[in-house]
Parts: structure tokens; C-alpha cells; sequence
């Protein structure tokens, strides 16, 4: 899945890339939430990891703009084919890979549970897909934009069960919230769970 989706199917060796994914993710969660290392050595296995997989970034990217066309199915496809600047590509795609999987996770566990406590709506969406895409196991991305229910379906889980506990903005001005003045330049974290209606 990571190279289809985000190396667009580029000759890499997804074995590799997967392990060297794993790497860098479990030693990135572990240090987050302070697991104990049993292995001395995992942050330099890691890192090695880490700099492979932005190697071979680098190198895909490379090769979608040599061909000097791009198939914008895939997300390095998308960015070149919008213009953006090698360096950017790649950590967009880092960061796409290493930060958005969990709350990817997330939010499709909660989809898949709430879908299993309702059936009726889980049948719509079933029917939507067969409608959608017929005989094909999985959509391309021109599909999304026909598959309305499925994505209501999503954004409701979503608000129900956000996938991340909260969100943060950094203020442009000197705000004054109720009797509370916060400077310019503030970052302001706010929960999105709190009061959060049961499902």
C-alpha cells in the first residue's frame, strides 16, 4: 500500500521499504509513549531506516520528472504534476507516510465499528460501492468524488471519534477570550473530544 499509494508502484523493493517503515515507526510511537527500548541499538537501526526511505523518495521523485509527464494517481505523481520543489515533495510524502497513518488508522477503526453497530447504513455503503465501482475491487480517485454516502459516512465517524485527541492554531493577533488575553503568536491547543456526544 505505501508504494502504491505514495511511490506510485515505482520499481522499489516494497519489502524493504515496509520493513524500513516498521523501523522508524515503532521507534518513533516508542518514544512518544515511553516504551523502555529492549534493544540498544533500535534508534541507529532507525535511523538507517529513515534515511533509506528518503533516498528512495528522492529517487522516485527523480524519475517522474524525467519522464517529463506524470500519472497523478499517486501522491508524488500529484505533486510534481502541481509543481512543487523536490525537497518539498519529499517531506510531504515523509510526512504523509510517518504522521498520518495513525490518525488514518484511527479514524477507519472507528468507521468499521460504527458501521458494524448500524447495518442498515453499512448496506447503503455497500450498495454505493458495488454502484460505484462494479466489478473493480478498489476505486481510482476520480471514484471518490461519486461515492457521497461513503464520504458522509467518514466525516460522521470522524466527528464522532476524532481521530486525533486535539488541535492546535497559533494565533496572528493579541486575542482576548473572555477574561483570559492571549498574546500574539500563541499556540492554543484545544481538545476535540470534550463533550463529545455518545454514538
Amino acid at each position: 500500500m505505501i508504494c502504491g499509494f505514495a511511490l506510485g508502484g515505482a520499481e522499489t523493493d516494497t519489502d524493504r521499504v515496509g520493513a524500513a517503515f516498521e523501523e522508524v515507526l515503532t521507534e518513533h510511537l516508542g518514544r512518544l509513549y515511553q516504551v523502555p527500548r529492549a534493544d540498544p541499538r533500535s534508534a541507529e537501526r532507525a535511523e538507517a531506516a529513515f534515511a533509506y526511505l528518503r533516498a528512495t523518495v528522492d529517487r522516485v521523485v527523480a524519475a517522474h520528472r524525467s519522464r517529463g509527464h506524470t500519472d497523478r494517481s499517486d501522491l508524488i505523481g500529484a505533486l510534481v504534476e502541481a509543481g512543487q520543489s523536490p525537497a518539498r515533495i519529499r517531506d510531504t510524502v515523509m510526512v504523509t507516510l510517518l504522521a498520518a497513518h495513525h490518525t488514518t488508522g484511527v479514524s477507519v477503526s472507528w468507521t468499521l465499528h460504527l458501521l458494524g453497530r448500524h447495518p442498515d447504513v453499512a448496506d447503503r455503503v455497500a450498495a454505493e460501492l458495488d454502484q460505484v465501482l462494479g466489478e473493480r475491487a478498489t476505486p481510482d480517485y476520480g471514484d471518490l468524488r461519486r461515492l457521497t454516502y461513503l464520504d458522509m459516512v467518514l466525516k460522521e465517524s470522524m466527528r464522532l471519534f476524532p481521530p486525533g485527541p486535539y488541535g492546535a492554531r497559533e494565533t496572528t493577533a493579541d486575542l482576548m477570550l473572555g477574561p483570559y488575553e492571549i498574546p500574539a503568536g500563541t499556540t492554543v491547543c484545544y481538545p476535540f473530544c470534550a463533550g463529545a456526544p455518545e454514538p
